[in-house]
Order: C-alpha cells, then sequence, then structure tokens
C-alpha cells in the first residue's frame, strides 16, 4: 500500500461524514445533504405532532389533522386550524429528528401551502424554528419566527396553492437531538385554516463539527 493510500485510508469517518460532497459534470461542487426526509401526508402525520403554542392566550383553539378536502398532489394534506381572540397564538407541528450530537445544521424547508385569508383582511404569519428542545404550548422550545406572509384565496375562492422555500439554522443536543417546528401564527384575532402540503426537509451540516 503507498503512503498517499494509507492517508486517504486514514481519514476518520466522522470527516468523511460531515463532508458529504460530490461533483457534477460541470465541475461544481455539489453539498449532499446528511438527512433528506419528505411527507405527503397520505396516511397520517407522519411523525409529525400537533401543537397549539397559545403564549398568553388561554381562549386559543386549534389543531392539525390530515383532511381531504384539500391536496397539492395525491389525495390529502396537513389540516392547521387556528381560533385566536387576538394575535400572538400559533398552531404548530413539530418532529424530533436525530443526527451528530453538538452539530450546527442549515435546514432547507420546501413545502406547498394552501391559503384563503379573507378578503381585505390583516395576513397571518408562517412560523418555524429548530432546537434541542421541543416546543411546549408556553411557547418555551425553539423560538419560532415569521417565514412569510399567509395570502388570500384563489379566484375561484378556493384555497389557493402556492410553494414555498425556507431556511431554518440550529445545533442539536449532546445527544444529537434536533425538533423541527412549523405553522401558522395569528396576526390578528379570527379562525382561519390552511393547508400543507408535500413538505422536504434536508439537513446540511454547518461549522467544524
Amino acid at each position: 500500500m503507498t503512503r498517499h493510500a494509507r492517508r486517504i485510508l486514514g481519514i476518520p469517518l466522522a470527516l468523511a461524514v460531515a463532508t458529504l460532497a460530490g461533483f457534477c459534470d460541470d465541475g461544481i461542487l455539489l453539498i449532499v445533504p446528511e438527512l433528506e426526509r419528505t411527507f405527503s401526508f397520505e396516511s397520517g402525520l407522519d411523525g409529525w405532532s400537533p401543537l397549539v403554542v397559545a403564549a398568553s392566550s388561554s381562549e386559543a383553539a386549534g389543531g392539525v389533522e390530515v383532511s381531504g378536502e384539500e391536496a397539492s398532489s395525491g389525495q390529502r394534506s396537513a389540516r392547521f386550524h387556528l381560533s385566536a381572540p387576538e394575535a400572538g397564538p400559533a398552531v404548530v407541528v413539530q418532529h424530533l429528528f436525530e443526527l451528530a450530537p453538538s452539530q450546527g445544521y442549515r435546514i432547507e424547508v420546501s413545502y406547498r401551502v394552501a391559503m384563503a385569508d379573507p378578503s381585505g383582511g390583516p395576513t397571518w404569519s408562517i412560523v418555524g424554528g429548530a432546537g434541542p428542545e421541543a416546543e411546549d404550548a408556553g411557547g418555551s422550545g425553539p423560538s419560532l419566527a415569521a417565514l412569510g406572509s399567509t395570502g388570500p384565496a384563489g379566484a375561484d375562492g378556493r384555497p389557493a396553492w402556492e410553494s414555498r422555500v425556507d431556511t431554518l439554522r440550529a445545533t442539536s443536543s449532546d445527544q444529537g437531538e434536533l425538533w423541527v417546528v412549523l405553522g401558522v401564527s395569528a396576526q390578528s384575532g379570527g379562525e382561519r385554516t390552511y393547508y400543507a402540503d408535500d413538505l422536504r426537509l434536508a439537513f446540511v451540516r454547518e461549522g467544524g463539527g
């Protein structure tokens, strides 16, 4: 075995995994996610747990369930429903992923969302967050950031589907646990329903972990 070959075989496995990459035909470096998951919600919430984050409001109510009312592809989607007396509460789903310990990640989130805000009414916010701890009803888990605004119904009055792409960043726990939280936050009092479908998450390592 040559000296060069011994050096290649001596590269630690962790380093090899952390730098998953390849070159396409035109020589451009492609970064391959460490973990990639897709969710269609055809047979359930696929491991996502619903939660109403009420903050200071005890009157907010809502939930998330699989519905056949609307779908971007297939027959079903995740239906988000929230009744809020004022701005602040959110209805979310959260999912635990097991990754490398104490590692920073960029989480690329792509999805389809159907919206039908009242004409002339205030928009609400699509929110998301990630962190080593789960979210709870008091909002003490991952900090939820606004990823974008909701929108009006389509010309036919039905919820209008849009494609969205967002990025989250977080560091896993020392056991490698990382929670991802996605949902809708009320920016005014009222009752609204939204649908999500074709969700894809890609976890890419960041930093020198």
